[in-house]
């Protein structure tokens, strides 16, 4: 006796019809016909026959209905509840994605304000790099990610939303602060880097060969280690920009550095429906697209 079964004899033993009944099960009426006599013969019953306007119950068919409905109709109920919480739980959970600058510089700063028109709203931000992102968002895990690189892959949409601009950084009082320098010069000083970070695999893919001096597991120890005059700094933009208002750190002019920006892009789903409140985390993104300078905080 299989769950699939009774449903359908419920189903067929309210309209007495099989046709009616595989009409609202979304069934073809054979498959309906056979279900049934299935049943029948697991438990050696006759349980409906044949009438002029479809079928009828016997005796059994009726005992048997009246032990059988109120099961399915409290499982009916039981799937109806849990599937309305679990559509609520849903529409009161965001989840965003970025590599670790982007969260940092992009995603949060973006939060203090929805988090004022949805209060109620829990936000999971996932942190990682660009391809496990987008493949959160493919697999309807993210609902929102920003990325660099993308693969654009069908079942998503992207759109662009800033640069990232690799930028060349000592402490105020160093002597090359405000300097102008050709790439060339700047590949002999000795430089501190992030470790594994885009910057230094870009300038060897360019076919440079960088004098690091030192690498750094984080972006805030690179500034620490520059602000000590252990060399030159090299991160994004955005990682230095409040160091360089405050005064704490100068920039060094380095021209062909430009060459090295990378685009940074919002990605979602093109067939998720997106909560209200994903809805307009997505439309504030877009917005800040729009007017954006052309130096955007972008990701590392």
């Amino acid at each position: 006796m299989k769950l699939n079964q009774l449903r359908i004899f419920v189903c067929a033993s309210r309209h007495l019809n099989l046709s009616n009944a595989a009409l609202e099960l979304g069934m073809s009426q054979p498959a309906v016909s056979l279900q049934m006599k299935k049943l029948e013969e697991e438990f050696g019953l006759k349980l409906y026959r044949a009438s002029n306007r479809g079928i009828e119950l016997t005796q059994e068919g009726h005992a048997f209905t009246d032990s059988v409905r109120p099961l399915i109709e409290k499982l009916d109920q039981i799937e109806r509840d849990f599937k309305s919480y679990s559509a609520s739980a849903k529409s009161k959970l965001l989840t965003i994605g970025g590599t670790h600058t982007l969260t940092e510089m992009v995603l949060l700063p973006r939060l203090v304000g929805f988090r004022k028109r949805y209060p109620d709203i829990r936000i999971n931000i996932e942190t990682a790099g660009s391809a496990a992102i987008e493949d959160g968002v493919r697999s309807s895990k993210i609902d929102v990610g920003l990325i660099s690189g993308p693969s654009h892959f069908r079942e998503c949409d992207y759109e662009e939303y800033g640069n990232q601009e690799f930028v060349a950084f000592v402490a105020r009082n160093h002597p090359l602060a405000g300097a102008n320098l050709t790439m060339a010069e700047l590949m002999l000083e000795p430089l501190v880097t992030k470790k594994g970070g885009t910057c230094v695999k870009r300038l060897l893919h360019w076919g440079l060969n960088p004098n690091i001096a030192l690498e750094c597991g984080a972006a805030d120890a690179v500034k620490a280690a520059v602000l000590k005059g252990l060399g030159v700094g090299l991160l994004f933009r955005a990682r230095v920009e409040e160091d360089i208002q405050r005064g704490d750190l100068g920039l060094i002019a380095v021209p062909e550095l430009q060459k090295l920006s990378r685009k940074s892009f919002i990605v979602y789903q093109k067939q998720q429906s997106l909560s209200k409140a994903g809805l307009d985390f997505l439309a504030d993104l877009k917005r800040q697209t729009r007017s954006a300078p052309e130096r955007d905080p972008a990701m590392a």
